[in-house]
């Protein structure tokens, strides 16, 4: 098993940077690339979704095949009527589905989630 990551290196433009994981948002597949936003700007490294959450804190939860988020940095949750649909709201208003294969996973961590914040 990986190591947890706590910084991610990226190279943007001119700039290479190091990006602190707990300021990261959300991860998104896009090709042979994880985009990820820190609320700021939106960054990308060459990785799949299973390499990327393989290393990621607890704090971070895959959501769909394509999507991991920062169970942090959501802002709330709504289920649509009558499809049952989830979805995600993060601090920065982007929304995310979460699809029925994650459904179960997310709604019993999010819920432990409730609990221990209401303690």
């Amino acid at each position: 098993m990986n190591p947890e990551i706590s910084e991610i290196f990226v190279k943007k433009r001119d700039r290479e940077l190091f990006i602190d994981v707990q300021n990261i948002l959300y991860f998104q597949s896009s090709g042979n690339y994880m985009e990820f936003s820190n609320g700021e700007e939106l960054f990308s490294v060459r990785s799949t979704t299973k390499e990327i959450a393989n290393r990621l804190p607890r704090a971070f939860i895959q959501i769909h095949r394509s999507s991991i988020v920062n169970l942090t940095k959501i802002s709330h949750v709504s289920t649509k009527q009558p499809s049952n649909k989830v979805f995600v709201s993060l601090t920065n208003g982007e929304s995310f589905t979460v699809s029925r294969s994650y459904q179960k996973k997310f709604k019993d961590i999010w819920k432990n989630m409730k609990v221990t914040h209401e303690k």
